[in-house]
Parts: structure tokens; sequence; C-alpha cells
């Protein structure tokens, strides 16, 4: 048996039960009979990949978002896409414009529901999976919401965009990053495609403590764009948001 494997796992196993509020390093060490030096350094790998968390406030560790969703994430996804849909219609109705959910899941943007305007000139969008989180409003906030570690396998994975994918994130990697960090603060992504002259903003989800990272996004021509409508319509998408991540929690 592997001792740093087996001390790992009785950390993760005691913060699995602890209370909301997750649990200080003294008790952690009391608890799995670790010198708090290796108690702090097991939990510092564990945060570093997502399974715990530490509380910038209180400094307790609670388990992180990648332990709490390894149970049966497509039936987590399922019920967001149930959660979501009644919602969504009601936007759609009240707006006329294309909207989509989508969530991290593999690895990819995986879109649960696409609900498309009906206006002659409108964005069309599509349900399923891929790999578009740099030309994607949705895309680049979902990927701005992953852990630290696993946004940076994605990108060494797809690569730095290129200015066709996202041009204000091509100068170096600290560009890049500032761009994530900014979308990560604000929650909130917007993109103009100037090319294909399509607006498309995003916000996030909340399903915490065990949901997918999610996005809603709403897509729609430019030349219906202007800075007063924009500001209306991330309004109203935020208030949406609130409403899927409130269903959501009610199972």
């Amino acid at each position: 048996m592997i001792q740093s494997v087996q001390r790992a796992f009785s950390l993760l196993e005691l913060l699995d039960s602890a209370e909301a509020d997750g649990c200080g390093l003294a008790d952690l060490s009391r608890r799995t009979e670790l010198k708090p030096p290796t108690a702090r350094n097991l939990l510092a790998t564990l945060c570093e990949l997502g399974y715990a968390e530490q509380s910038e406030q209180t400094r307790a560790y609670r388990l992180g978002r990648r332990a709490r969703t390894m149970g049966h994430p497509q039936a987590k996804v399922e019920r967001l896409r149930r959660a979501g849909a009644q919602t969504i219609k009601r936007l759609s109705d009240t707006i006329n414009e294309t909207i989509l959910l989508a969530v991290y899941q593999n690895g990819k943007r995986n879109t649960i529901v696409s609900i498309e305007s009906d206006h002659e000139l409108r964005v069309g969008a599509q349900v399923g999976e891929d790999q578009h989180f740099y030309k994607t409003a949705t895309g680049r906030l979902l990927l701005a919401m992953l852990p630290r570690r696993e946004c940076a396998q994605q990108i060494d994975r797809l690569g730095q965009p290129t200015a066709d994918d996202w041009v204000q994130a091509t100068e170096n990697v600290d560009a890049f990053q500032r761009e994530l960090a900014t979308i990560a603060r604000a929650g909130l992504s917007v993109l103009d495609k100037t090319g294909n002259h399509v607006t498309a903003v995003a916000v996030p989800v909340n399903t915490a403590p065990s949901g997918p990272i999610a996005a809603l996004g709403l897509y729609y021509p430019s030349v219906r764009d202007n800075g007063e409508r924009r500001q209306e319509l991330v309004v109203l998408l935020k208030a949406a948001a609130a409403q899927v991540s409130e269903a959501y929690g009610r199972g």
C-alpha cells in the first residue's frame, strides 16, 4: 500500500463527511494522526488538483469540485438540463434571441439546451459536444471557471489561441491569463464576432457544491446590438441564470 495515497484518501473521506464550513488543518491533522506539515502538503496538492478547496476567509478545507462531481456526472448534467428548460424557454419568448445552456464535460464544451430565435435573421446553435472554448462566449466562460490546474491542462491541449480565435489573448501567455481572470472576476463573457456580425454574451450558472461547471449564453446578430439593449439583455440573462441555479438546487 502506498502510504501517501492512503493518507490523501483519509483526508478526502474526512472532508466528504465535514460540515458545510469545512475542517481546519489542526482538526484534520488530529483525526488522521498526521503531522500538520504533512497534512498541509497533502491538502495543498489536493487543492491544486481540484479535489479539495480552502476558504480564503476561514482557511478551512472542504471537498473540491472535482471530488464532488466524480459520481454520476451525466445524471447531474441531465438534472441541469431539466432545471434550465422552462426558464430558457421563457427567456427566449421574452427576448426572441438564440439562447443556449452549456457545461464543461469530458474536457469539452457540451451544449445541453438550445433554443433559436424565430427572426428571419438569427444565429444558429446546436446541441452536443465540441471544442469551441476560444471562439464562443460560453466556451471562454467555462474555461475561465475551471480550477487553475485543469485550465492549464486544457490550454496545453488546445494550444494558444490564434488571432482568428481570440485576438485579445494572442499577445503572450500573460495576456491570455489576464483575459481569463477578467472573465472570471466579472462573471461575464462578451464576444463581438465582427467577421460574422454576431454578438455573444455568457454568464455562469451556479451549480455548487456538486454540479457541473455551466454557462448560459445568448447569441444574436450584431445589427440588433447597441449599448442599452446589451445591458438589458445581460440583466435578463443573469436573472435567468439565477433561476436555473435555484431550480437545480431544488433538484
